[in-house]
């Protein structure tokens, strides 16, 4: 959790976001409800309150396992201006990692295999 924590901090410290100075805009992308993805999904967000407190605004995105939601989620995601999105599960990670152009950062998180996504 550790390592998840400096990686979500270094990739919002790289970002920049012109509507509001301070405010880092994230997106965490869950494949559907599970206890495991959900307790992962509420440790991201209680890390990033912690250490940003109001200068963060996170956007939470549930697939529901169904494919066609994930990829309406990864498309709304891929489109809209967040700053850092925090895709939770392999089958999230790879969806937005094949949508995504480099914008925005992404965050893997809950991967069992990052180096196939």
């Amino acid at each position: 959790m550790r390592t998840l924590i400096l990686a979500l901090c270094v990739a919002i410290a790289a970002c920049s976001n012109e509507s509001k100075p301070h405010e880092k805009r994230v997106a965490i992308l869950k494949l559907g409800t599970h206890e495991l993805i959900d307790q992962v999904e509420q440790a991201t967000i209680a890390s990033l309150t912690k250490e940003y407190g109001n200068k963060i605004k996170i956007s939470q995105y549930n697939g529901n396992f169904q494919p066609e939601t994930i990829r309406l989620a990864v498309t709304q995601i891929v489109h809209s201006d967040f700053d850092v999105a925090i895709p939770i599960t392999t089958s999230a990670t790879a969806e937005l990692v094949n949508a995504a152009d480099g914008k925005p950062n992404i965050v893997f998180s809950f991967v069992s295999n990052p180096e196939e996504v």
